[in-house]
């Protein structure tokens, strides 16, 4: 039974096996041996993605190199959101980022050319919410691909896709 009380290092998988695999609590100690510590628990993690997806601006339209990315944020931009906002240090920020990505509140997005993460990254990667994931993939597929590519853009998009390919 699925509680996300826990979940695996590596794989997204919260089921316990009892086997060599490594498991870390779901709840976070943050702001450990400060004034501000206190512990969240999966349902706070919850609550902070709904304020940071309420917050303006903070979810919206993001540029790659050739594709637009509808209702995605930058890792960077939620390890901000949370030391302004929470009082976090860069750390307890960078480990609440990866905590919630691992209870599968967000993800990162998938990008030619990009290798997916397994940990929370604090720079431009696009990421997106999980309750905005359907609306965002919808969009991905009806954006208009017609406005003005820089040709080089599109060249070294098509020759890394020639060098993955083989």
């Amino acid at each position: 039974m699925n509680h996300g009380l826990i979940y695996h290092v590596f794989k997204k998988k919260n089921t316990f096996q009892d086997d060599n695999s490594l498991f870390r609590f779901a709840h976070a100690l943050i702001g450990a041996g400060t004034d501000n510590q206190r512990t969240l628990t999966p349902d706070d993690l919850r609550n902070l993605a709904d304020q940071m997806r309420a917050v303006e601006g903070f979810v919206g339209k993001r540029m790659g190199t050739v594709h637009e990315y509808p209702m995605a944020f930058y890792g960077s931009s939620m390890t901000d959101w949370l030391m302004e906002t929470q009082g976090l240090g860069k750390e307890d920020a960078l480990l609440l980022g990866d905590l919630m990505m691992h209870q599968g509140l967000f993800s990162q997005i998938e990008r030619l050319g990009r290798t997916k993460t397994s940990s929370f990254q604090n720079d431009k990667t696009f990421y997106r919410f999980s309750a905005d994931e359907d609306q965002g993939k919808r969009s991905e597929r009806n954006v208009d691909h017609n406005h003005k590519l820089n040709p080089m853009d599109v060249l070294s998009e098509n020759h890394l896709l020639m060098g993955l390919l083989g």
